[in-house]
């Protein structure tokens, strides 16, 4: 599997270093007291991911013979449900049922 890290970290690196070089840490003590623009810039970024996702499903349903309402019902639901469904995935490995529950909700 330490082959297939590597290709993910080389694959997301492009996505995850302008991030990282713009936001913040506010849990290191050094950053602290800039939380409000840690907040802010993760507002910016995900302005700018769904915008680009929004952009891509248009392109793509274009491409197939797809509406842009089809596409964003379908293909934009489920890649905005996915992180909730991985939260569950994750809470329930770890034993809390609850908390697993609660992100099949949310």
């Amino acid at each position: 599997s330490g082959c297939m890290q590597r290709v993910a970290y080389l694959a997301l690196f492009p996505l995850a270093a302008p991030i990282h070089m713009t936001t913040p840490d506010a849990r290191h003590a050094r950053w602290k007291k800039w939380f409000a623009l840690t907040l802010l810039m993760s507002l910016v970024w995900l302005v700018v991911l769904a915008t680009v996702m929004t952009t891509c499903l248009e392109a793509i349903g274009c491409l197939i013979g797809f509406s842009s309402t089809a596409m964003g019902l379908t293909l934009g639901a489920a890649g905005t449900s996915f992180p909730n469904m991985y939260a569950s995935v994750l809470a329930a490995r770890q034993g809390e049922a609850a908390m697993a529950i609660v992100q099949a909700f949310a």
